[in-house]
């Protein structure tokens, strides 16, 4: 054969060995684009609870919602932004709303498989929600279902009782995360002396939804059944499907409180997350409504 010969030869050869691996390398680009095409797509236009800048409340003047409440407010769990409210920055005594900050300081600093004896000291605390009985064991695990689902005082009594500087870790971590004008005096919010402002809880609400989601994926379950005890979820908003948890609460000096997650569906077809507050309402389900209906006719995407 002639050197030309065999260089042709030679060349077709090579030519016919890379065409395949040319072909596979075009299928992997192709692949690996359209896959990202797909992917924006789904970041688009999937209904997935999110909030981001681009959400624009605007409000009409002297067209606030009308509630009973002495302090509101509506805000942006992800971010912490407040989009409305009222007295936002009234001190105000907030009832079981505590019980948020107990769960939360409790599992940031104990052994949640730790074993707990209920003293009679316990059940003798006001209320009788939870159900707990002198001399049944507990882990503290199972203890933060009566605590956020019936809002038992029980249980937050036990908590303290075998956690003796409960207390002062929820002042702590109320400080660590901004919240300037909240005191905590129990754990189950009992006392007019547990104040804080409904910024204050959004705070706190939004620290729970990006740090510790799984304190408010116990407080939005309808019941739990621990092997001796069940407790039901006795929240106001428990039956809406778009409720993501919260706390409310209730004693004579704060009358009715609530902090609490939502979805709402948008007018821009999209489904996003808002944060709500009320301190000192009359009724706590008609003043949510009333709020939510106002996010509803007042939000627009931009």
């Amino acid at each position: 054969m002639h050197r030309s010969e065999k260089g042709v030869s030679e060349a077709h050869a090579l030519s016919c060995y890379h065409e395949p691996m040319l072909l596979a390398k075009v299928k992997i680009i192709f692949i690996i684009l359209v896959s990202f095409i797909i992917l924006v797509f789904l970041m688009v236009y999937n209904e997935q609870p999110l909030l981001g800048p681009e959400l624009v409340i605007y409000f009409e003047k002297g067209g606030q919602p009308a509630v009973s409440a002495q302090a509101w407010l509506i805000f942006d769990p992800s971010t912490g932004a407040v989009f409305d409210g009222k007295n936002i920055n009234s001190v105000l005594p907030i009832a079981s709303l505590v019980k948020l900050m107990t769960a939360l300081a409790y599992v940031e600093s104990s052994d949640l498989n730790a074993t707990y004896t209920i003293a009679y000291s316990d059940v003798i605390t006001e209320g009788r929600a939870g159900k707990l009985q002198a001399g049944e064991v507990y882990t503290g695990r199972e203890l933060l279902y009566p605590l956020l689902l019936e809002s038992s005082n029980d249980a937050a009594a036990t908590l303290l009782r075998h956690q003796e500087n409960l207390l002062a870790e929820m002042n702590q971590t109320a400080k660590d995360i901004d919240l300037v004008d909240t005191y905590f005096a129990d754990p189950a919010g009992l006392s007019a002396q547990n104040v804080s402002t409904a910024h204050d809880i959004g705070k706190l609400l939004s620290h729970l939804y990006l740090e510790k989601p799984h304190i408010l994926d116990i407080s939005r379950l309808p019941v739990f059944y621990s092997e001796s005890n069940g407790w039901i979820n006795n929240n106001p908003y428990i039956t809406d499907h778009s409720y993501l948890g919260g706390k409310h609460g209730f004693i004579y000096e704060a009358n009715r409180t609530a902090g609490v997650l939502f979805t709402e569906s948008m007018p821009n077809n999209k489904i996003y997350t808002f944060g709500y507050v009320l301190l000192g309402s009359d009724d706590l389900v008609a003043d949510m409504k009333v709020l939510r209906d106002y996010v509803r006719t007042h939000a627009r995407y931009e």
